[in-house]
């Protein structure tokens, strides 16, 4: 446990702060949403559904590229050393998960990934533009 400004860091990335409401004091545990945004590459670099596309999860990715989160990749390292993968890395760059990116984005079946979003979209045309080139635009705007 680290404590940035009243926060206590965990493990994880989650922070612990205390506040109060109403005269009682609560404990609060969150996540920075660069955070949030690491563990969703993790998931679509390696989360491993056999044959199964996550649309939901290239959803979340378009999500936080239109707008303009960065990553943690102190905390991308982390989850993948967690999952096995990266071992030998001690550090990342952009430029490295960018590549990991457009390297996957090659194999994955959008078409397949929409059936999965689906059911979630009241306008399905607006994943029209889901494809290998959509979604390696959005990689090259990773920060």
């Amino acid at each position: 446990m680290t404590s940035y400004f009243g926060h206590t860091l965990y493990r994880g990335g989650f922070f612990e702060k205390t506040v109060f409401y109403g005269g009682t004091a609560l404990r609060v545990f969150y996540q920075l949403i660069s955070d949030l945004f690491a563990g969703k590459l993790h998931a679509l670099l390696y989360r491993s559904w056999k044959n199964r596309i996550k649309g939901r999860d290239w959803y979340d990715f378009e999500w936080y590229i239109r707008q303009g989160y960065s990553v943690h990749l102190a905390h991308f390292l982390e989850r993948a050393h967690q999952s096995g993968y990266l071992l030998n890395d001690d550090v990342i760059t952009i430029d490295q998960v960018r590549k990991l990116l457009l390297e996957h984005i090659i194999s994955i079946d959008f078409e397949q990934a929409k059936q999965d979003v689906f059911p979630f979209i009241r306008k399905a045309e607006t994943l029209n533009i889901w494809s290998q080139q959509y979604f390696s635009e959005l990689a090259c705007r990773l920060k």
